[in-house]
């Protein structure tokens, strides 16, 4: 079959690492499933950054400050931080919408896709002025209205969203469902689909993922007396000084620590369970990969109910806190078989669905 569609522009930004995770994924079903078709990611800041009033004065940008606080595990005050932004995006809309028009005006496509909050508003706005479709491919499993992933008012923005947690907040807001498209959790790149052949079952092995900038957690983690049986494999991504922090502990436990690695599907196909941060992106590689996910009660606002999504599927424990880690551990190890089973009843096939609508629909 034929695409309908000859180009797509995927817009993120670079604030964490899960927009452009989720971008990355859909443009390589994209070219897996319909190669004729061009895919443009495109930084939304690299479009707007004139009109950014924070770094015009400051010289400093959002996403820059927020990955700072991230790496540091400083989530505190990121509500009132995103109030402040929500409030200069809605201040500063006619200088943004002109310069997405206008940008849009002289690059060309056939459906725009955001794969980011709080500007879907405007792209909206743009998109119905130039009659281009907009999809909005939700990276979390829930909103954080108002403002953030869903614009009831925005006639043309369809909502690709989780039909357990999303979609009854969509419904809620009286959005149309001929706006809404439900699928089972968030975007997950294909390397995660490909089966691989676990190589040592003499041990237990444990991954610890935080995101793409690491977490001062992990090194809380790795000072613990995990059990000589278990090979832990921490992932530091673009966090040098993590990665030689945990390098240089004197411990029992068999590791391996390294920065950013492409190799992180095989990583997690090896690996008997994953402890970290409750991001949608990291939750929803455990279910494709068939593992079981740790984290503890402590997340940002907009992640919050990841925990629930956690507690309702039974994929893992949400701990009261890690000083309880040694126990989730080996609990998850005790009842592997009963874990497995609850992931297997979730069949998240979200970036095939998005691509295949992309290219026969719009």
């Amino acid at each position: 079959m034929t695409s309908k569609v000859d180009q797509i522009d995927i817009l993120y930004m670079r604030a964490g690492s899960g927009h452009i995770s989720a971008a990355r994924a859909l443009e390589a079903t994209l070219k897996i499933k319909w190669p004729e078709i061009k895919v443009n990611l495109i930084d939304i800041r690299d479009v707007l950054d004139s009109v950014d009033i924070l770094k015009k004065y400051t010289g400093l940008e959002f996403e820059s400050i927020y990955n700072w606080q991230i790496k540091r595990g400083i989530t505190r005050g990121l509500r009132p931080q995103l109030k402040i932004g929500q409030s200069l995006i809605k201040f500063y809309g006619s200088n943004l919408y002109s310069k997405l028009y206008e940008y849009y005006l002289n690059h060309k496509t056939n459906v725009i896709v955001s794969v980011i909050p709080n500007f879907n508003k405007i792209i909206a706005r743009v998109a119905e002025d130039l009659s281009v479709p907009f999809i909005t491919v939700m990276a979390d499993l829930a909103d954080s209205p108002p403002d953030f992933w869903m614009e009831p008012e925005s006639k043309n923005q369809m909502i690709v969203c989780d039909m357990t947690t999303a979609v009854p907040q969509a419904l809620q807001m009286n959005i149309p469902v001929t706006r809404i498209m439900p699928v089972r959790g968030t975007m997950v790149h294909p390397k995660f689909y490909q089966e691989h052949l676990k190589c040592d079952y003499h041990k237990y092995h444990g991954l610890v993922v935080y995101g793409g900038y690491g977490s001062k957690r992990m090194l809380d983690i790795a000072k613990m007396n995990i059990p000589s049986d278990i090979h832990m494999i921490y992932v530091c991504g673009n966090n040098p000084s993590l990665r030689e922090k945990i390098s240089s502990l004197t411990i029992s436990c068999d590791r391996t620590v390294v920065g950013f690695t492409d190799l992180l599907p095989l990583m997690m196909h090896q690996s008997d369970f994953v402890i970290g941060k409750p991001g949608p992106g990291i939750i929803n590689e455990c279910v494709v990969s068939q593992v079981p996910f740790i984290t503890e009660n402590r997340t940002m606002f907009q992640e919050a109910e990841n925990l629930n999504w956690i507690r309702k599927h039974k994929i893992g424990y949400v701990l009261e806190s890690f000083n309880d880690l040694l126990d989730g551990i080996d609990g998850v190890l005790r009842n592997q078989l009963l874990f497995k089973q609850n992931l297997a009843t979730i069949k998240n096939n979200t970036v095939f669905e998005v691509a295949d609508y992309l290219a026969k629909t719009c």
